[in-house]
C-alpha cells in the first residue's frame, strides 16, 4: 500500500509523478461545469493544475474535510449537476447521511449517484 502524503505530496524528486497523472487524467474524465469533491490530499494536485495550470476551469473543485458530512455541501449544489468522488474511502467520504447515494467508479475517480427518497 502506498504511502498518500508521499504520493499525493511529496515533489517527483525521484521520477514519481502519480499525483500529477492522476489529476490530469481525473480533471479530464469529467463532464463540462461538473463537482469534484476531494479530501486535502487528492484535492491539492487538483487544484494545483487548475489553479496554476489553468487545466478545466470549467469544473468546482470542492475541498472536503476527512470524515466530514458532504450531505449539507450536496444540498447546497444545483441539483442537475454531476458530482464526483476523488476517493471511494468512507474514512473520508462519509456518505452515511445520504442513504440514497451510490457510487460507481468512473476511471480514476467516482461518480456520485443520488437516487429520489422513496
Amino acid at each position: 500500500m502506498r504511502n498518500p502524503n508521499l504520493f499525493f505530496l511529496w515533489p517527483p524528486k525521484n521520477g514519481d509523478t502519480g499525483a500529477d497523472v492522476y489529476g490530469r487524467s481525473s480533471l479530464k474524465s469529467l463532464p463540462p461545469n461538473s463537482i469534484l469533491i476531494a479530501e486535502h490530499t487528492p484535492y491539492t494536485p487538483l487544484a494545483y493544475l487548475q489553479t496554476v495550470e489553468g487545466i478545466r476551469p470549467d469544473v468546482h473543485i470542492l475541498q472536503i474535510r476527512p470524515g466530514g458530512d458532504i450531505a449539507d455541501a450536496i444540498k447546497r449544489l444545483p441539483s442537475n449537476t454531476d458530482i464526483f468522488l476523488a476517493d471511494n474511502n468512507p474514512e473520508y467520504y462519509n456518505l452515511s447521511k445520504l442513504p440514497n447515494a451510490t457510487v460507481e467508479p468512473f476511471g480514476l475517480i467516482y461518480r456520485l449517484v443520488l437516487s429520489p427518497s422513496s
